[in-house]
């Protein structure tokens, strides 16, 4: 029967995780930016950083008195290293607007639903890992309560087991927590190319209707 305190290192993990919903829980975004009738604009940077990596520059093989191998060490030396990086945003003006609000004053249905799908299947992947959280964590403690019930030696494993297997699902839904809250808050589910098409299309509309948004022209009929 494995050891009891080498299972209540397996809970570590799963205790962390109850600690996920108090950092942030997954949530689909309501709506902010208001249609002003200005054009919208994709905006993008790009530029170099450096920063200081350690690399692996040789080894050096030592030797005992009679000449056996007895090791290697390595050699590691600092060097600095270009970092490439490249950042976008959309605007309505000079207003920055969400991905989910440049699609909606976009027009583009679409790529807002897609948008939506993206953040839905994050809410639902972090809810489903709640709940194994949840469940996993009432394995593991009730497995540890019967565990200690058991003697060290010629005791029951199965107790044992279930708070492993406890620990085990909660880690796992910890991962699908933190996974889903991740796609629910990604700043871009589309690529950049989609939203400059969305743009590009939205602002002709715009200007061949006047400089009015095509809500705002169906208003005026």
């Amino acid at each position: 029967m494995p050891h009891r305190s080498s299972c209540l290192v397996l809970l570590r993990p799963a205790l962390l995780a109850v600690m996920l919903p108090l950092i942030g829980c997954a949530s689909m975004p309501e709506p902010v930016a208001v249609r002003t009738g200005e054009p919208l604009e994709v905006r993008e940077k790009s530029g170099v950083s450096h920063v200081r990596v350690k690399e692996k520059t040789g080894e050096i093989r030592h030797r005992d008195s009679r000449g056996r191998a007895g090791g290697t060490s390595t050699i590691y030396s600092d060097r600095i290293k270009a970092v490439r990086w490249h950042e976008w945003a959309g605007y309505q003006g000079d207003t920055p607007v969400s991905d989910d609000d440049l699609y909606r004053l976009a027009n583009d249905a679409a790529a807002e639903e897609e948008v939506r799908s993206h953040r839905s299947s994050g809410v639902f992947q972090s809810r489903l890992g709640l709940g194994m959280v949840v469940g996993g964590l009432g394995a593991a403690g009730a497995g540890y309560y019967f565990a200690s019930k058991e003697p060290e030696e010629g005791g029951s494993a199965i107790p044992a087991y279930v708070m492993i297997g406890g620990a085990v699902l909660s880690s796992i839904g910890m991962y699908l927590m933190v996974n889903g809250v991740s796609k629910t808050k990604e700043t871009h589910p589309l690529p950049q190319d989609r939203a400059e098409s969305a743009v590009d299309r939205y602002n002709r509309t715009l200007r061949s209707g006047g400089g009015r948004a095509p809500e705002d022209e169906a208003a005026a009929r």
